[in-house]
């Protein structure tokens, strides 16, 4: 119950007590008042009859003495009217019954009014002739007293509505600070800091609002250190200092996850970019130029990576002139076209002034088939050297032999295929459970995997195709199939929680949104056992879409995730504006997490971080005993892996 309910239940309570005082005293006041008046009129009124008659009475004419006697009480006013003889025999005896007063029958029993009698004696000179006593009749006093007992009850009525309203009134108004401290108190639990600008003038409310106010900073504070914190480390143990670039720490750490991971590497590819005569310039120009140098080909990488459309690559700088590009989610000849079209761009750095040499520097490709790392690393560096022989800032490819789901395809072919797809819905479902660390038994979601029926037979891996779905602009398609079909099973399945990972491109779709909103309001049942997942990416490219389309999807009852969080080199101030239940760890960061400080450390500062916004966390890519035991020492909430369990097909008559 809210305090100002409170005050007006406790204000209209001592209102009506107060009115049952006042009315009981004002009541009684009236009846006692009453009460002497009828004393009053029935003894004056025997004492002037009584004079009255007193000559009739010693004539001793009872006709005349009879009708004075009935006159008066013919009048109405008197209840009964006695004239007694010197013997108290009754010479006049005339009665009425009380008529039905004007009041309620409870009101007369419960202020009964007395009827005293009136007594007179009638004088013949010294001696006593006689007595009289009259009896006032109290219907009327009955009606006098109801009408102003209701009387009464309506003023006090009029003025307790009154009294109260002003007081309500009165109290929204004061005790709206309160009702902002309220809100600021809820904002401050959804991860959000507001300050009140207006301050109340009432002393004790200022104090609190002040309180409030400086609370919120200083919560604000702490999650911004902690955020700062966080992003500081990620920079010194992952990050290039001159070119800001990845290091190579984080270039091993990620590419072997990479290769550990079909799913998201089913179509990779490295490069490998070395600059040329970097020691020179150094000596000849001094290192500032050389590493303005340096500087300027990290840009150039980067400037072609949005150039071509490459969401899902990095860039990062292995030694003095060394440079390495990893991108998964590119077919050969996009990665074949991006590495020759960097490597012809090399040239702007001298006409640019970067450099006084034309020979800039060499590319050589390799692409992914399923190589071990070093393996991997080997072919990259053999098309590098080769390259270095072809010729000035020339371009080179290693050639190794393509699966049959690896060939090559053009735009027109994989439009066709993944329509094909999308039509026949030639789609497998696949579902990963998410483990419990405190409870190993108990699986708290499924991520949904999606892969394709080839007509062969065989399973083409998300890997692969995903990249020509984002490429093509077909990814609200193949999401909302997803979203229709995982509704529709967990309507046979009662008891699962899923995960969808979402396409970027849906996420700032109005019109996805939309569609997405009235399916899950229109199936709430199963909406509130879906959870939709995006990754780390493309939430910070994306803020204001993805906070959109929490507050569109969150009435539905699904609940939302942020996929490989970590990966990127953004901040994670975002995390207070978002309302979302977990986060996944990207798994580069998990793999080996027993072997490696570094991995440990910034885990642990995000687990601290998640749960000062009351997050839960979830570790990718848990693989061995040694990861599971190191991430729950590190108060890691659930895990996902092989190490936990494989991905399985998702049958429709499976309840697990």
């Amino acid at each position: 119950m809210t305090l100002l309910r409170q005050l007006i239940i406790v204000i209209v309570t001592i209102f009506i007590l107060l009115f049952m005082g006042i009315f009981a005293i004002n009541v009684h006041n009236t009846r006692d008042f009453l009460n002497s008046q009828l004393e009053t009129v029935s003894q004056d009124t025997a004492t002037s009859l009584g004079l009255t008659l007193s000559p009739h009475m010693i004539e001793e004419d009872a006709v005349v003495v009879e009708s004075l006697a009935s006159a008066v009480f013919d009048s109405g006013y008197y209840q009964e009217v006695l004239v007694l003889d010197m013997n108290n025999k009754p010479l006049v005896d005339l009665k009425q019954p009380v008529p039905p007063a004007q009041a309620p029958a409870w009101f007369v029993k419960l202020f009964p009014l007395e009827t005293p009698v009136g007594k007179a004696m009638i004088m013949s000179g010294w001696q006593q002739a006689g007595s009289i006593q009259i009896r006032a009749n109290p219907g009327m006093a009955y009606a006098n007293l109801w009408d102003s007992s209701v009387e009464s009850f309506y003023c006090f009525l009029a003025a307790s509505v009154l009294a109260v309203g002003l007081g309500m009134l009165a109290m929204y108004y004061l005790l709206k600070p309160l009702r902002a401290v309220e809100n600021q108190a809820i904002a401050v639990s959804n991860r959000e800091y507001p300050i009140q600008a207006k301050l109340p003038w009432t002393r004790e409310l200022r104090r609190v609002v002040e309180a409030m106010n400086l609370m919120s900073a200083k919560v604000r504070e702490m999650f911004s250190e902690q955020n700062a914190t966080i992003d500081r480390l990620r920079n010194d143990t992952y990050r290039d200092a001159l070119t800001e670039l990845a290091n190579r720490t984080y270039f091993e750490m990620q590419l072997r996850h990479l290769l550990n991971s079909e799913a998201e590497f089913g179509n990779g590819a490295l490069i490998f970019l070395e600059v040329c005569h970097i020691e020179q310039i150094n000596q000849q120009a001094g290192y500032k130029a050389g590493n303005a140098l340096l500087v300027g080909v990290g840009r150039l990488i980067q400037s072609k990576l949005n150039q071509f459309a490459i969401v899902n690559g990095f860039v990062a700088r292995l030694s003095g002139p060394g440079f390495a590009v990893v991108i998964s989610d590119v077919p050969n000849k996009i990665a074949r076209d991006f590495s020759s079209n960097l490597a012809n761009s090399l040239l702007d750095l001298h006409k640019n002034g970067l450099t006084q040499f034309t020979e800039i520097g060499h590319v050589g490709l390799a692409m992914y088939r399923g190589q071990s790392f070093s393996q991997f690393l080997s072919e990259a560096d053999r098309a590098l050297r080769t390259a270095q022989l072809v010729g000035v800032n020339a371009f080179y490819q290693h050639e190794q032999a393509e699966s049959a789901l690896l060939i090559e395809r053009t735009a027109t072919e994989w439009t066709a295929l993944l329509r094909h797809a999308l039509d026949k819905r030639l789609f497998v479902f696949y579902h990963q459970p998410v483990k419990s660390l405190g409870e190993p038994s108990v699986t708290t979601q499924y991520e949904v995997l999606l892969r394709i029926r080839m007509p062969d037979g065989e399973i083409m891996p998300a890997g692969v195709f995903v990249p020509m779905v984002h490429r093509l602009g077909m990814g609200q398609e193949f999401d909302r199939v997803v979203v229709d079909e995982v509704i529709a099973r967990l309507k046979e399945n009662k008891r699962a929680i899923v995960a969808i990972n979402l396409m970027p491109e849906s996420l700032g779709n109005a019109e996805f949104v939309e569609w997405m909103f009235e399916k899950l309001d229109a199936n709430r049942p199963q909406a509130s056992r879906i959870c939709l997942e995006v990754s780390e990416y493309a939430v910070s490219k994306e803020l204001p879409a993805m906070q959109a389309l929490i507050k569109r999807i969150a009435p539905t009852g699904a609940k939302f995730g942020i996929d490989r969080f970590g990966k990127g080199f953004g901040s994670t101030e975002y995390l207070h504006a978002l309302r979302i239940e977990y986060i996944k760890i990207d798994g580069s960061f998990i793999r080996g997490i027993d072997d490696s400080l570094e991995n440990q450390y910034y885990v642990e500062s995000l687990v601290n971080l998640a749960r000062m916004h009351d997050i839960r966390v979830i570790a990718e890519s848990v693989e061995t005993a040694a990861e599971m035991e190191k991430v729950h020492a590190l108060r890691v909430d659930a895990v996902q892996g092989y190490g936990v369990k494989r991905p399985e097909e998702w049958k429709v008559e499976n309840n697990t």
